[in-house]
């Protein structure tokens, strides 16, 4: 597959997450905790736009298989595309949430994978989220794998 066709297929991966294709199926914290629905829409949106951040190595610990950056090189796209991946499979018993917690800055998590007792596993995209700027700190990006 060539750079081009790379950078087109994730080009529509994260368009289709950018118009809210998949943004019914999040969840930001309880209905008491003041996030309503759109500021879920805006915080997928700034989740999207990072698709190109770089995950510092130190934060990650995704086994994520790379389609051309080499080895080691995680990127916000290659989470989502990991997801959209696993959300194409049609697992039973799978999951998928963003929860964030804070009161102007929210410490959030993006996470899914499988739920069962023997073989379950998550893969988790951490960052922090700024309401007031709409922004995320891209520094704070973390990839964890859980067994």
């Amino acid at each position: 597959m060539t750079r081009t066709t790379y950078i087109l297929i994730s080009g529509a991966v994260i368009a289709a997450f950018a118009g809210g294709i998949f943004t019914h199926r999040f969840f930001v914290r309880d209905s008491h905790s003041g996030v309503s629905q759109s500021e879920t829409y805006r915080i997928m949106q700034a989740v999207v736009a990072s698709a190109g951040t770089q995950i510092a190595r130190e934060r990650d610990h995704c086994e994520i298989t790379h389609a051309g950056d080499g080895p080691g090189v995680t990127k916000v796209g290659d989470f989502i595309a990991s997801s959209s991946g696993f959300r194409f499979e049609g697992e039973w018993k799978s999951f998928e949430n963003l929860r964030c917690d804070g009161e102007g800055t929210l410490k959030c998590e993006w996470a899914f994978g499988k739920a069962k007792s023997e073989e379950g596993w998550g893969r988790i995209l951490r960052f922090t989220y700024v309401l007031q700027t709409g922004a995320i700190d891209t520094a704070s990006f973390e990839c964890l794998d859980v067994p």
